[in-house]
């Protein structure tokens, strides 16, 4: 079977709440059902696949112990990120980033099925309230919020998804059917797959799924997506366009994270 099609079932199936199977790992791990949830300090750990968060709430890194076959699991992980998933704030009169202070990582549910946590970032123009709830099938729900502490122009909001580059050779999405991941990819709210909000990158054994949620994302049809090398990271780029806020105005850049695969393929 083609792994890409592989692949786009198990992402179906996830959609659709596959019933959860009670799949045993190899005696290289300390989990022993899908449906376990592990939290080590500020990672977690769950059905070959973990996920470490930054002191921003976002994910540092995201690593599977799937072998290449989908078929069983290995000792050493395959990493997704070359940094972490982060947020630009680009102050529209001089066009430097907001600088924010990383508050930490609060967690407000440690057990199964689900995880969740919090985080507060600010500085004395911005508050960014981050919320994460994760379930044991690798759906990871994002509630962003934005708050202005006084009035602010943004010349963009972008949010950085940084992939190793031979980590992300796959693409299904914004626009792109499936197959190798193009050389460039860009992608607008207002383009003829405007609806295509999200996309899925990787390999059969490694792989994310991200979707952004419309609103403060699409702004007006002023945002979009590239996607495309950029230094060492393949990097997905997130943007917005301009922003005006007042004293008191909220943004919401919800969106929504899925690691793959989900399970064993059965040959």
């Amino acid at each position: 079977m083609n792994k890409l099609l592989i692949i786009l079932i198990l992402l179906l199936s996830a959609t659709l709440c596959a019933t959860a199977q009670e799949l045993k790992y190899s005696k290289n791990s300390t989990l022993t059902r899908r449906s376990d949830l592990k939290l080590e300090g500020n990672t977690i750990s769950f059905f070959g696949r973990q996920i470490e968060l930054d002191k921003n709430g976002f994910p540092k890194q995201i690593k599977t112990f799937f072998n290449p076959d989908v078929t069983g699991f290995v000792a050493t992980p395959t990493p997704l990120l070359y940094e972490n998933i982060h947020f630009h704030f680009v102050r529209k009169r001089d066009g430097k980033n907001i600088v924010l202070k990383d508050g930490g990582v609060q967690f407000l549910k440690k057990s199964a099925p689900q995880i969740k946590w919090k985080s507060k970032n600010e500085n004395d123009s911005l508050v960014v309230e981050v919320n994460g709830r994760l379930g044991a099938d690798g759906f990871l729900i994002y509630t962003v919020n934005v708050k202005a502490l006084r009035a602010v122009e943004l010349k963009d909001v972008t949010m950085h998804i940084p992939f190793i580059p031979t980590a992300a050779n796959e693409m299904m999405g914004f626009g792109i059917a499936d197959g190798k991941r193009p050389e460039k990819v860009e992608w607008k709210w207002d383009g003829a797959f405007a609806n295509q909000n999200g996309a899925w990158l990787g390999s059969a054994s490694a792989g994310l799924q991200y979707s952004l949620q419309p609103g403060a994302w699409a702004n007006n049809n002023n945002g979009g997506v590239t996607i495309g090398i950029k230094g060492s990271s393949m990097l997905a780029n997130n943007y917005t366009g301009e922003h005006k806020m007042q004293i008191g105005d909220v943004l919401h850049y919800n969106f929504t994270l899925l690691v793959t695969p989900l399970q064993f393929v059965i040959k």
